[in-house]
């Protein structure tokens, strides 16, 4: 498995968790070995569907968890325009509180599946015997990994919080609304995506040979709602403090033009003739460029009309269409940002709650 992500300096990077994949087999291995060794009859132990199953599916729970960390980690390190760095005693206390996290974060579900896994026990105990606290102990490494994975994603949301203050946003505007270089929080939403989307397609498996509970419905539903909520919620952040951004953009034009004497104290813009310039105030300020809001069109007029009525003696043709260009691909930008990642995000998370939706009945007649 390989996902692309994005390092702090904008250039692709593909994770290989080799490790990860290998520590989780190796664990699934040794456990199903366990099992195997400790269960009375080994003929039905070999043709147990969840003890097959979680040879994978084990695996595939730390590989989220995994991608869930780094796509946060990378997420941080793009904020910081720089790598983060640290002594293994550090990235070792930082495991160790956020695994205390998702611990507490997932009790509901422990306790939840422990009452099941303890009916399954004791209903299996004669084929079993002792291999079904072994399940036990699966599952409750399976819900922290996932407890890891729900943090991780919501994590970003309060990274973006952070990170797009009202001051960064005002100074980093072209940055973000003409070059489109400072948007590393909304591809983190698309790969935390593909994240729930693979745990999705695992889930469904799991379902379909094994059986799986309610609960496993709820984990998946809960993981999509999660990236949804992170994804729209720091795009949302974003472009209301873009707006507010925009809005003292254009407060600063109008005060200009209120502290104009007249009107006849306006100088016309170096290289345009008078007539050049009427028929600039018809078409340039009355033409909505397609897409835009209302406000956004109102503000856009009133900073081209601050523009084209400017007093600058030194504002000639070549100025003016630049501030033109400028303003105008902030609005067209405004109002288009964050709208393929979003698609990006609904059609991934689109498997999940279909399945959801389809084990509810609502694509049944019943």
């Amino acid at each position: 498995m390989q996902l692309t992500l994005t390092n702090a300096g904008g250039a692709s990077v593909k994770s290989k968790p080799t490790k990860i994949i290998l520590f989780g087999i190796c664990l699934s291995i040794v456990i199903w070995l366990m099992g195997y060794s400790i269960a009375p009859d080994k003929k039905v132990f070999l043709m147990n569907m969840s003890w097959i199953y979680q040879v994978f599916w084990l695996p595939v729970h730390l590989i989220c968890a995994f991608y869930a960390i780094r796509i946060y980690q990378i997420a941080v390190e793009s904020c910081k325009q720089s790598p983060s760095t640290g002594s293994a005693r550090k990235y070792l206390s930082y495991f160790l509180k956020k695994l205390l996290i998702s611990t507490f974060v997932v009790i509901p579900f422990l306790i939840m599946d422990g009452i099941d896994g303890y009916q399954m026990v004791i209903e299996q105990y004669i084929e079993m015997g002792q291999s079904g606290w072994l399940m036990l102990g699966i599952w409750s490494i399976e819900w922290i990994a996932t407890g890891f994975l729900w943090i991780h994603v919501l994590l970003t949301l309060k990274l973006t919080i952070e990170f797009y203050s009202e001051e960064y946003v005002l100074e980093h505007l072209d940055q973000i609304l003409l070059t489109n270089k400072n948007l590393p929080l909304l591809i983190a939403g698309v790969q935390n995506s593909v994240v729930i989307f693979i745990y999705g397609l695992a889930t469904f498996g799991y379902i379909f040979l094994v059986g799986g509970e309610a609960s496993d419905f709820v984990a998946l539903g809960i993981s999509a709602i999660f990236v949804l909520i992170a994804f729209l919620g720091g795009l949302l952040i974003l472009k209301i403090r873009l707006e507010k951004a925009l809005d003292d953009e254009c407060e600063k034009q109008v005060s200009t033009l209120n502290a104009q004497n007249s009107f006849q104290d306006l100088q016309t813009v170096t290289g345009f003739e008078i007539s050049e310039q009427l028929a600039a105030l018809n078409s340039v300020i009355l033409e909505k460029p397609p897409g835009i809001s209302k406000k956004s069109y109102a503000r856009l007029r009133l900073m081209k009309a601050g523009l084209l009525l400017s007093t600058k003696a030194t504002f000639n043709k070549i100025e003016l269409n630049k501030a033109l260009f400028k303003y105008n691909e902030y609005e067209i930008r405004l109002s288009t940002i964050g709208m393929t990642e979003l698609r990006a995000v609904l059609i991934r998370l689109a498997a999940p709650a279909s399945g959801i939706l389809a084990k509810l009945g609502v694509f049944t007649l019943h």
